[in-house]
């Protein structure tokens, strides 16, 4: 197995340059959770055209229309979670005399309750100066609503409260539940009629035959949910960021943000557009790599990383993952739940561009409803499907290949490698394998990960890493060396990557289960150039692994120490100190 230990360390210094180079996730927005209003924003409020009074939270907005029978009158206002309004239907006749009121209150209730999703929980009667009244409390599959109906000479009084997420508050969060109930209460009790002032004149009645008045248009009972939420922008209107390269049809302009991180390759910025509404949120994110990535496999590797990432988040669950393609370029989709919401999630990279295009929806997605899913796939496909690259720009960088020839000679005790203009003397009286025995090596090692869960990225790394060279304390074909000295040059994905962040990315992503850190990143001069090193111990046989990362004319220059004992480890760092780069510059 030791002979194998610098494959296998070698095997992971790909690992470092995916994860430590995609950008994070956003953190899901929360959902929309009812806040009770404080006493000084609840504001009285009088309607001397319509006779009433009401204690509102805020100034309502009043809306006029025509129903069947009657003028509609709207008076409405959302506060944090809560919808409130009042309705008034005036009429041109004494409805309270002329329709049963049973009849009136029936209608109200199939209102409600022909909309698909909704459920009575409970009604009763009440009665307002001497007035006849009824309450219904109606749930969805996302929202509680109180309805108290009250008839009066030519007038209905509608008032209504509602408070959204009512699955989640009523598992998760009975303060809420109680501070809406009171607040609702509150509401209630704060309505009462205005008798006009002096002498009006009283309204006919109206001959309608039982069972013949109709108040509100019939609702297909096959339609979806109507929920409520921001009202989608024509097809025409686009938001479009120039800058970005993008467009998209939000349901309304966007707030732009700008982080920054610090990834593999220096300073990086994240730029999110995002819009909360009382159903959703819409999010697109954009990321700018140094150089153009269009390998499938290295790509679906960087997309895996962020979903790993996504899923690490409290409560997250991976429900469902495809493949997709805009245009040529390769992309994956994900459909996540966490318990509270339901999160859809769209990665595609044109050129060195990476988009993240995100919708958030209300309720746990395994538990919804096929109305409701029906309807988050709905709001999903609107916004995803309307996403255009318009431009952008060129590629800041280059990724370097891997030359064909290195130009790595032994003479004596030296090591030189022409392309790096590098050379270190060799350790007195090991062993040097033979480049067909190092690739041997290799092929073994590709063999030995095809179980592993990281084989994706370890056949990348194979592909992209040439090992330079390989000296052994003790012949390899008739011993376990317990000592190695390697040298391997890895393509990197970008050029410009540091030394630094690829080190330390190695403290989560190179330590195993039976490894301990050792020796924290540390940085060190070797002949002249900036390296960062690690070292971890294999907690089984005491072996210690070190490995060195350049940057050297944009590809990853790696130097791998495996030893067991200090004496061996002196061997190693004699030679390292004899290392010497002709030309210091990357």
């Amino acid at each position: 197995m030791k002979n194998y230990l610098f494959l296998i360390i070698a095997l992971k210094i790909f690992v470092i340059s995916i994860y430590s180079q995609s950008p994070p996730p956003p953190p899901p927005p929360k959902p929309l959770i009812y806040s009770a209003p404080g006493k000084d924003e609840i504001k009285e409020f009088e309607s001397k055209d319509f006779d009433f009074k009401a204690d509102f939270v805020g100034v309502p907005n009043l809306t006029q229309g025509k129903l069947i029978e009657g003028t509609e009158n709207l008076f409405k206002i959302n506060h944090k979670g809560s919808e409130a309004h009042i309705r008034v239907i005036d009429f041109d006749f004494n409805i309270e005399k002329s329709v049963d009121k049973d009849e009136i209150f029936g209608l109200f209730k199939s209102k409600y309750l022909d909309e698909p999703g909704n459920e009575l929980v409970s009604e009763k009667d009440f009665s307002l100066n001497g007035k006849p009244g009824k309450e219904f409390e109606i749930k969805d599959d996302l929202e509680l609503k109180k309805i108290r109906v009250l008839i009066r000479n030519d007038r209905i009084y509608e008032q209504y409260i509602d408070v959204t997420n009512w699955h989640i508050l009523s598992e998760y969060n009975p303060d809420k539940v109680k501070a809406f109930r009171d607040e609702a209460a509150r509401f209630f009790a704060s309505f009462e009629i205005v008798e006009p002032v002096g002498i009006t004149a009283a309204k006919p009645l109206k001959t309608i035959a039982k069972g013949s008045f109709r108040l509100f248009p019939p609702v297909d009972k096959n339609r979806r949910n109507v929920l409520p939420m921001v009202a989608p922008l024509p097809t025409n209107k686009i938001f479009e960021s120039k800058s970005g390269g993008f467009k998209i049809r939000f349901p309304a302009n966007p707030t732009e943000t700008v982080s920054r991180f610090q990834a593999a390759f220096g300073n990086a910025e994240m730029h999110q557009f995002a819009l909360q509404t009382t159903v959703a949120y819409y999010g697109i994110n954009y990321f700018d790599f140094p150089t153009a990535i269009d390998d499938k496999t290295e790509l679906k590797i960087r997309y895996t990383a962020i979903k790993e990432k996504l899923t690490a988040l409290p409560g997250n669950r991976l429900l469902s993952e495809n493949d997709l393609f805009y245009g040529e370029n390769y992309g994956q989709e994900y459909l996540m739940e966490n318990g509270l919401a339901t999160m859809n999630v769209r990665l595609v990279t044109v050129k060195q561009r990476l988009f993240q295009i995100i919708v958030i929806t209300n309720g746990n997605y395994s538990s919804s409803s096929e109305t409701l899913k029906s309807y988050k796939k709905e709001i999903k496909d609107n916004f995803f499907n309307s996403f255009e690259v318009t431009s952008l720009p060129n590629p800041t960088e280059e990724a370097v290949n891997l030359p064909e020839n290195f130009g790595v000679s032994v003479a004596g005790n030296k090591i030189k490698i022409d392309y790096f203009k590098f050379s270190m003397d060799l350790p007195e009286k090991w062993n040097v394998v033979s480049k067909a025995q190092t690739q041997l090596f290799k092929e073994i090692g590709a063999q030995r990960v095809q179980d592993n869960k990281n084989k994706e990225v370890y056949n990348l790394s194979l592909k992209n890493t040439e090992i330079l060279f390989l000296s052994s304390k003790s012949e390899i074909q008739t011993s376990v060396n317990n000592a190695v000295l390697t040298v391997a040059a890895e393509r990197s994905s970008f050029p410009n990557f540091l030394p630094k962040i690829a080190i330390e990315t190695l403290k989560t992503t190179f330590i195993e289960e039976n490894e301990k850190l050792v020796i924290d990143p540390t940085q060190a001069m070797i002949g002249g150039v900036e390296f960062y090193w690690i070292e971890a111990e294999n907690t089984v046989d005491k072996t210690r692994q070190r490995i060195y990362i350049g940057n050297r004319k944009g590809l990853m220059f790696e130097i791998f120490f495996v030893y067991e004992d200090q004496e061996d480890l002196r061997t190693l760092l004699k030679s390292l100190e004899s290392a010497k780069f002709e030309n210091t510059e990357k």
